[in-house]
């Protein structure tokens, strides 16, 4: 099934760290320290398929003013909302419903932000290479001169914009997603000027960052190997 449809049925049920099976855990502390490395504090975060809000804690670490976030999904956005009227967050927050792979988003978008989010989530752009362009020329149009674009993906071993059937963790139910190569992500990038600063597979990443944050691996429970399969990615936006 498409991403729209198996999000709007997937479960909406909370997960705690003492839930969580070892490589979501592991997987969640990269996230986490993907986002305290590279996101500056106070800053303006855009969250493109933020999903359920699941990432809310770890945007909420790093202090910033302001965060919106877009889904495909309803049912996830309506779980975010509800996730963030839990949550103590001294920052403006806004949630959207649309697909942004293929809305030209960026016009609703009047001041630029400091960073782009995407977790697990660029690859649905890759349904074409049309799709994938579009997103990144978005992304490019929101970011000030100096901002960040960065997350994770899933690779896989078949040209970019090739169909793939996957099935999440916990979940045995088919989802369609699209093969996103780092090669077509950093040459659709340097057209609009977003400069690669780091791609690491998860296990290079994980086994840097372990060491330099014990405290937070620790806290994480983060001690199970991660799926080498999946890549962190960082791009700056040249200044003029």
């Amino acid at each position: 099934m498409d991403a729209h449809r198996y999000y709007n049925e997937r479960s909406t049920s909370r997960r705690s760290l003492k839930d969580g099976d070892g490589v979501r855990n592991t997987h969640n502390f990269i996230k986490a320290s993907l986002i305290d490395d590279y996101i500056p504090r106070a800053a303006h975060i855009l969250d493109l398929g933020c999903g359920q809000g699941g990432d809310l804690l770890k945007y909420k670490h790093v202090a910033p003013r302001s965060y919106r976030g877009i889904d495909i999904s309803h049912v996830a956005i309506e779980a975010a909302a509800r996730r963030i009227a839990q949550i103590n967050l001294r920052f403006r927050v806004r949630l959207e419903c649309f697909d942004f792979s293929t809305r030209d988003w960026w016009k609703s978008t009047p001041n630029k932000v400091d960073a782009v989010s995407c977790q697990f989530a660029i690859q649905y752009a890759f349904a074409s290479e049309e799709n994938a362009a579009h997103v990144i020329a978005c992304i490019e149009r929101v970011l000030r001169p100096g901002g960040v674009f960065l997350g994770t993906v899933p690779v896989h071993d078949i040209p970019s914009y090739g169909q793939v059937i996957v099935r999440l963790p916990d979940d045995a139910r088919p989802c369609v997603e699209y093969s996103a190569q780092k090669s077509d992500i950093v040459a659709l990038c340097a057209q609009v000027d977003l400069q690669l600063v780091m791609w690491e597979s998860f296990k290079e990443y994980h086994e840097r960052t372990r060491t330099s944050k014990t405290k937070l691996c620790t806290l994480m429970r983060a001690v199970t190997s991660p799926n080498p399969s999946n890549a962190v990615f960082v791009f700056k936006k040249k200044h003029k």
